[in-house]
């Protein structure tokens, strides 16, 4: 009897773990520790603070964990993501602690704690920059006290949650189970991404913001409702929120909108596109207005203001002493026709930076083998093999390209530095893996994707 009701539970928790829902779970044992914990910090208090953090993470990371790899008896991705969060975790520690923090992330990591550490302690929230998130860690330290390994430890989790986001939209593609593996895999052990979603910045979450997007924008794609694509807008506020540069897929969600017919399966023609086409106009105009309105944006466009001679003195000796600049003549210039002119090759340095000739160590030797190397090898797959894709699929491997593509329009537009390019690209490496999965042949050997029929509803 006990046998059987043992197999009845562990057929519940098996089956129960797909990917949304294990997304659900891990949350909800993070919040159940930090509601526990909040009300021994708000009545009898620590009586050893640091040791009552590690505590907190690491019961944290010990149930997710043991869940992820008991879940993975049915689905062996979840053994993967849960070896995926015990190296970020490891990360988590170092960084918490400035042990070898590296200088692209160290100003930023710092900065949110501290920000978010005095605002609980002031009991008011406080936003120099990031948008909501330093008031979204201030609300943790409230809680439980100014914990930067339990706060670090959320950025994990949303790292996982992005993948298994990854990995429920894909398999609604109907993608084969050992291609979701393999580009999550390569998304989940890319060493510099371990670093970035272990360490305390807005990354991880303005990606889960970006990839939950793409869950609700691939409903409209197939069935043409307008909820689901009101609701993806909807769901990248956060992500604008924290950087006005993800407005790029805002973007490109409204250029397909007013191009594409998701019922014809092609591109709108005649009176339609007309119409179409100036209520783009109006949306763009509005979009930046908007843009042009928020804190974050000028923060952003300063990067283009001319720098004053103490930052270029700065700037002297952060190269000198063998900093990751690149274009550094670029810096400084406010010139918008020299900025057009230069953007194909400043397009090309932000993908792909540290470039061989500009190497100044190990850390860009790094930076090249780690990152780099990364998008120059899922550029090249997804070009050669795009044109197999069925029609269906390829189109909308071309929409979440055409997001992607503009996010890093974007970003590139202000960024002159290695260190500072590998964390925005990041934004972008779940699109491009979606587009690398659904490029990948079902067989080994295969060219082409299962055929289906280019009216129907599926992608794939």
């Amino acid at each position: 009897m006990m046998n059987h009701k043992l197999a009845k539970l562990e057929r519940l928790v098996i089956n129960s773990s797909d990917e949304l829902d294990c997304a659900c779970i891990i949350w909800i044992v993070y919040f159940a520790f930090i509601a526990i914990f909040a009300i021994i910090y708000h009545t009898v208090g620590y009586s050893d603070f640091r040791y009552c953090e590690k505590f907190l993470a690491g019961l944290v990371l010990f149930c997710n964990f043991c869940y992820m790899f008991y879940a993975g008896k049915g689905n062996k991705l979840f053994r993967y993501l849960a070896i995926a969060l015990l190296l970020r975790f490891g990360v988590a520690i170092l960084t918490a602690y400035n042990i070898g923090n590296v200088n692209a992330i160290q100003r930023d990591t710092n900065g949110f704690h501290l920000y978010a550490a005095w605002g609980a302690e002031k009991g008011k929230f406080i936003s120099v920059y990031g948008g909501m998130y330093t008031p979204l860690i201030t609300i943790i330290y409230m809680l439980v006290g100014p914990m930067r390994l339990v706060s670090t430890m959320s950025n994990c989790l949303f790292a996982i949650t992005v993948f298994l986001f990854m990995a429920a939209l894909l398999k609604r593609i109907h993608v084969s189970k050992r291609n979701i593996d393999i580009a999550i895999m390569i998304g989940a052990f890319c060493p510099s991404f371990i670093w970035t979603s272990g360490s305390l910045l807005r990354e991880m979450m303005m990606q889960a913001s970006i990839i939950g997007s793409l869950l609700l924008f691939e409903r409209w794609f197939r069935y043409n409702k307008i909820l689901p694509f009101m609701s993806a807008l909807i769901v990248t506020l956060p992500a604008i929120n924290m950087h006005c540069g993800t407005i790029g897929f805002v973007a490109a969600y409204f250029i397909v909108f007013f191009l594409y017919s998701p019922l014809k399966r092609s591109i709108k023609s005649g009176k339609s596109l007309a119409i179409k086409l100036l209520m783009a106009i109006v949306v763009a105009v509005l979009l930046i207005t908007i843009l042009f309105q928020t804190k974050s944006f000028h923060y952003f466009s300063n990067k283009f203001d001319n720098i004053a001679d103490s930052e270029i003195e700065l700037a002297v000796t952060r190269q000198a002493e063998g900093g990751s600049a690149y274009l550094t003549f670029l810096e400084g210039h406010n010139n918008i026709f020299l900025l057009i002119f230069m953007m194909p090759i400043i397009y090309f340095y932000f993908l792909f930076s540290p470039m061989p000739w500009n190497w100044r160590g190990l850390t860009d030797l790094a930076m090249f083998f780690g990152d780099s190397i990364v998008y120059i090898f899922l550029l090249i797959y997804i070009i050669k093999h795009i044109k197999h894709l069925p029609k269906v699929r390829k189109q909308f491997v071309y929409c979440v390209l055409l997001a992607v593509g503009i996010l890093f329009f974007i970003f590139s537009a202000g960024t002159h530095n290695a260190g500072t390019a590998v964390r925005h690209r990041g934004k972008g490496l779940p699109s491009l893996l979606i587009c690398f999965a659904l490029c990948l042949p079902d067989k080994r050997g295969s060219k082409t994707t299962t055929k289906i029929d280019d009216k129907s509803n599926e992608i794939g």
